[in-house]
């Protein structure tokens, strides 16, 4: 009967102590407890509730837990540092975006129509010598502005 007294009295201390350690130790092992939860709480109901009250015990859980499933670790760090690579790389290429300040689509070539002013008409001379001059001022017509 003392026994069961001193159960009933402590029991909702130990209980306590035991949620303050696993507090600790998810703020501790963050990742393993967010990778490797269903497998945490596996292996407390496979070891009958084992005494995890100290930080101590929950290292050495964690462990143990880390070393049974290994491979789910390490594949959740690796896609952890792809994760970041890639942000990283969404990161800089964000940053090197942005609004063009000028139109990246060529305007189009300004109308040929109209006469030729005398620097123009010059230059369809010296570019077509073997022509007449009104040959040449044709020719210089026709081809302006194409190469724009």
């Amino acid at each position: 009967m003392l026994t069961k007294n001193i159960d009933v009295r402590l029991g909702g201390l130990a209980a306590s102590t035991a949620s303050s350690a696993r507090d600790a130790a998810e703020r501790k092992y963050p990742e393993e407890f967010k990778v490797l939860a269903k497998e945490i709480d596996e292996t407390i109901v496979e070891l009958k509730n084992p005494n995890l009250s100290t930080m101590k015990n929950w290292d050495d859980f964690i462990a143990f837990v880390r070393g049974r499933n290994f491979d789910k670790v390490v594949k959740a760090r690796e896609d952890r540092v792809k994760e970041e690579a890639a942000a990283a790389a969404r990161a800089t290429q964000a940053a090197g975006a942005g609004a063009h300040t000028q139109s990246q689509i060529r305007p189009p070539a300004t109308a040929t129509g109209g006469d030729l002013d005398d620097t123009e008409k010059e230059i369809a001379r010296m570019l077509n010598p073997g022509l007449s001059p009104d040959q040449a001022y044709a020719e210089h017509k026709k081809w302006k502005g194409v190469a724009r």
